[in-house]
């Protein structure tokens, strides 16, 4: 009788579905071959590398929940709730509960690296620390990375939401600047 794999090999290959799991948004405007959730959550952190100094915050606490705010996609899916002006509460509500499921079913080991990562997943979701905010920043800023690159690789403006959903959660000055010089290159 095989064994079942434990929760260390469980979460891991939980978390490796990342990598097929798709970005619904650019699937809901035809994107033919989308990104990932492990593609946005690796250039995520390329941002913030290149655009957040020491002297903003904890860098190496930012860089970590680059790569963890988006881990519980990997049970939930990429569930969008929330599009240019447009804002589905209900459906906000509802990812919120199976957020919050996923994360029991993830976190279910209590090594200390499991914990710490369970306690990164939280703050990001809680939007409780100077980093999680930045990472939130950032998360818009590789949404409207892509949407540049899909905006001049499919010729069309079908991705204008995605720019202005961006652009409602820029605050600070240095990833406004990178956020306008995406949008507009020229």
């Amino acid at each position: 009788m095989p064994s079942q794999p434990s929760s260390i090999a469980h979460f891991l290959l939980t978390v490796a579905n990342l990598k097929s799991v798709v970005r619904t948004g650019w699937s809901l405007v035809g994107v033919h071959n989308p990104e990932s959730v492990a593609d946005h959550s690796f250039m995520t952190a390329i941002l913030g590398l290149t655009l957040i100094d020491e002297e903003d915050c904890n860098k190496d606490k930012l860089i970590r929940l680059c790569i963890v705010h988006d881990l519980l996609e990997s049970l939930t899916g990429d569930i969008v709730w929330q599009r240019g002006g447009e804002q589905n509460f209900l459906v906000k509500s509802e990812k919120e509960r199976l957020e919050k499921d996923a994360l029991d079913v993830l976190f279910n080991e209590s090594t200390y690296a499991m914990q710490n990562i369970k306690e990164l997943v939280e703050e990001y979701i809680s939007q409780t620390s100077i980093e999680a905010k930045l990472v939130k920043e950032l998360d818009k800023l590789e949404m409207a990375l892509q949407a540049s690159i899909y905006r001049e690789q499919m010729n069309t403006s079908d991705f204008e939401s995605f720019i202005k959903t961006a652009s409602q959660h820029i605050e600070t000055e240095k990833i406004k600047k990178v956020f306008s010089q995406l949008i507009d290159p020229n």
